[in-house]
């Protein structure tokens, strides 16, 4: 009995020696040099419309590798960087991929363009291995243009533009031949990969419907002229992405009056026409000039790039100053701002959904003036007593030659 087991005990010792010579073994294996051979990454970048009448933007995604790391784990480091042949041809690359064009989406729906991987497969090629190795090159997701807050989740629901890194993982087949296996997966926020599930589709989001400005006049004040037209400059801004998109004009909206306002003007006269459309211009802002006159309004809808709860896209809306009248401002909607002072609103951000409606108010007073019926009274009630004096006199004389002819 005591002889079988000091044999166990000997075979236990043995088990554990083994064991510990292993990695010993394992990293003086001396493995022929392996490159990967890949023909493509198969990356795509996926556009999202999901409510009705919401727009995308002129949009192109880039993704950016960083520096070669090696993966760490409790401490235990899996692979040398040092030992990674050519690993400065992959650090820094790039892939792009076909721009979306304004307004590629019509309606509720979606599309895919394929990143161009050509550059970056080229250098992971050249790579070259001579022992196993896990490596990651963490990405860097941006966009050329427009610097809108998108939605990513890159079909698992993160919203996190950095989740992704270039792995790289190199195994003994158990034969002594190692084999790369190369995809793009999820990482935490630091830019390590939590697991090695390959990720091939990027999704970007806009689900937010444009954005919507209501301008209206009222004329208040018993000197107020409620046929004269006002003018007001309403001035868009960081419409980036949707250069050359015409927005949604309703004139006088509401309201019978005729598009072209050709009446009094106040200190000029004839026609002026409002603007009949609005364009975006080459750097994203918009500029249209209306005339007003009271309980007229316009509404401009179809504003692009309203993200989230507050976006990129502004206004400004002017009335130009006239003589004898006190100006006042209010916005309603999305945007509060109480009544106001000013023939400028300002530089306002459009909300969203609930849009704002600008509101302004020109008054005129005219109080008579004091004193002038007094100074006029007085010389009337003088010509009053001088009257009734020359009745009495005219009569008491008709009295006395009545009196003498008798």
């Amino acid at each position: 009995m005591k002889h079988i087991r000091k044999i166990s005990a000997f075979l236990l010792t043995t088990v554990m020696l083994v064991m510990l010579m292993v990695p010993a073994m394992a990293a003086t294996v001396n493995y022929a040099k392996v490159s990967p051979s890949i023909t493509t990454l198969g990356l795509k970048e996926k556009l999202e419309v999901t409510e009705a009448g919401a727009k995308n933007p002129l949009v192109q995604y880039t993704l950016t590798l960083g520096t070669i790391q090696a993966y760490t784990d409790s401490g235990v480091t899996y692979g040398d960087t040092t030992k990674v042949e050519n690993a400065s041809g992959v650090n820094g690359k790039t892939m792009t991929h076909t721009a979306f064009a304004a307004n590629d989406i019509t309606g509720v729906g979606d599309k895919t363009e394929n990143y161009d991987d050509s550059a970056l497969v080229s250098a992971i090629n050249a790579l070259e291995f001579d022992r196993p190795g896990i490596y990651y090159w963490k990405i860097t997701k941006s966009s050329s243009a427009p610097t809108v807050p998108e939605l990513s989740n890159y079909n698992y629901n993160s919203s996190n533009d950095d989740g992704t890194a270039l792995l790289i993982r190199v195994d003994d087949d158990g034969t002594g031949i190692l084999v790369p296996t190369i995809g793009i997966v999820k990482t935490d926020t630091s830019g390590k990969p939590t697991n090695d599930a390959k990720i091939d589709t990027y999704v970007d989001q806009y689900p937010v419907k444009p954005g919507t400005i209501t301008l209206q006049k009222t004329v208040t004040g018993n000197q107020g002229e409620k046929d004269r037209y006002f003018e007001f400059t309403v001035n868009l801004t960081g419409m980036d992405g949707f250069e050359g998109t015409t927005l949604t004009l309703d004139l006088m909206a509401g309201n019978s009056v005729a598009s072209v306002a050709a009446a009094k003007y106040g200190e000029f006269t004839g026609t002026k026409d409002n603007a009949q459309t609005i364009t975006v211009d080459g750097s994203g802002n918009a500029t249209a000039t209306f005339w007003l006159k009271h309980d007229e309004k316009v509404v401009i809808s179809g504003i692009p790039n309203v993200t989230g709860t507050t976006g990129d896209a502004g206004y400004t809306i002017t009335e130009a100053t006239v003589t004898g009248y006190t100006t006042k401002y209010e916005v309603t909607g999305g945007n509060t701002v109480t009544e106001t002072s000013g023939t400028s609103t300002g530089a306002q951000t459009l909300q969203k959904a609930a849009g704002d409606t600008v509101t302004f108010t020109n008054n005129k007073e005219s109080t008579p003036p004091t004193g002038i019926l007094l100074s006029v009274g007085a010389p009337v009630a003088g010509l009053a007593v001088a009257g009734a004096l020359i009745g009495v006199t005219v009569a008491g004389k008709r009295k006395r030659e009545s009196e003498d002819a008798e």
